[in-house]
């Protein structure tokens, strides 16, 4: 079914609550998980030094938060209609782009990371984030 899909699409990793969530709920996740996308991509844009680790460091933290708690969301929505799962997969393909600008940015900044002293913490971050973001890149192509 095509609604079961999408859930299982967004929820990529951890435990669901027992409490039942709904379409909106899980589009609002969606629309934080993309705007914190961005702040993390002005922020790495912005970094120039060790002195920009701290809220290099918390933008990645808010990302990764923003991905846990739609992850549980999405678990823990029981169904969804058609038209519902459709709006959840656009939101989803809407965040390729913002994803893409992100890790161009971080690739970008590899010698200021470097240089700074904070690669293997910016990488360690971003990792933390890679394996849920591509869970739900993936399975949300198997949909189309």
């Amino acid at each position: 079914m095509k609604s079961s899909s999408v859930i299982f699409a967004l929820a990529a990793t951890g435990n669901a609550a027992i409490l039942a969530r709904d379409a909106a709920t899980v589009l609002s996740d969606i629309d934080t998980i993309n705007s914190d996308t961005q702040s993390l991509t002005s922020t790495v844009n912005a970094f120039s030094g060790i002195s920009d680790a701290a809220a290099l460091i918390a933008a990645e933290s808010g990302l990764s938060d923003a991905i846990k708690k739609g992850t549980t969301d999405a678990k823990a929505t029981t169904s969804v209609s058609d038209s519902e799962a459709q709006s959840i997969l656009s939101a989803v393909k809407g965040l390729i782009p913002n994803i893409v600008a992100a890790l161009n940015a971080v690739v970008s900044k590899d010698a200021a990371f470097t240089s700074a002293g904070v690669q293997s913490v910016v990488a360690g971050d971003l990792a933390s984030v890679r394996l849920p973001v591509s869970s739900v890149l993936s399975d949300s192509k198997n949909l189309c």
